[in-house]
């Protein structure tokens, strides 16, 4: 009965609460800061992969697809208005949809790893516990460098190349050239 009303006299059961919360929520946080990095290094791992796969297919379908439409546009400006001409129209919108739709679509992938490298250098990951801290800063290390998709090396896949035109500039140099070179057929033959 004395050790009994000992253990009633010293244990504060709010006291005992109190920790007991305090050491779940510790191990709750390390859990998720666990997680959160092992997602994020699964994340970079997946982009990796994803760009060591797709980057030679991708930059073949980029340049097959510049070719084209700087065909289907030196076609467009020397043919007339028929039912040819307006296939050959639509054909060029679903071309230039298709290269947009990559741009934007690597575009979007590389705003979104921007957001989540400004959110965690936005955070009071310095007022955590150290071990908190050195999880954060393995994240922060890793998202410094920027993810771009860069097709065959050197054509970055964005929208800011696809409103520079690089394809529509492309389109107009090949137009050009092979313009001057159908003047210069022209001009020999008569």
């Amino acid at each position: 009965m004395e050790q009994l009303a000992d253990n009633v006299q010293t244990d504060d059961p709010v006291e005992d609460i109190a920790k007991k919360t305090m050491v779940m929520t510790e191990k709750y946080q390390d859990q998720l800061i666990a997680n959160w990095v092992e997602s994020h290094n699964a994340l970079l791992s997946l982009y990796d992969f994803t760009k060591s796969v797709f980057a030679k297919a991708v930059f073949i379908h980029y340049v097959i697809n510049s070719i084209v439409m700087c065909t289907l546009a030196y076609i467009l400006s020397h043919c007339e208005i028929d039912n040819i001409f307006i296939g050959n129209v639509f054909y060029f919108s679903v071309k230039c949809t298709q290269q947009y739709l990559q741009c934007s679509s690597a575009h979007q992938i590389t705003l979104e790893f921007e957001d989540l490298r400004d959110m965690i250098f936005s955070t009071n990951w310095f007022a955590a516990r150290i071990t908190i801290q050195k999880s954060i800063i393995i994240i922060m290390s890793k998202s410094i460098i920027p993810v771009e998709f860069v097709s065959g090396y050197f054509v970055t896949l964005s929208l800011d190349s696809f409103k520079r035109s690089k394809i529509i500039k492309n389109v107009d140099q090949e137009f050009q050239f092979l313009d001057v070179t159908n003047l210069e057929v022209t001009k020999n033959d008569a």
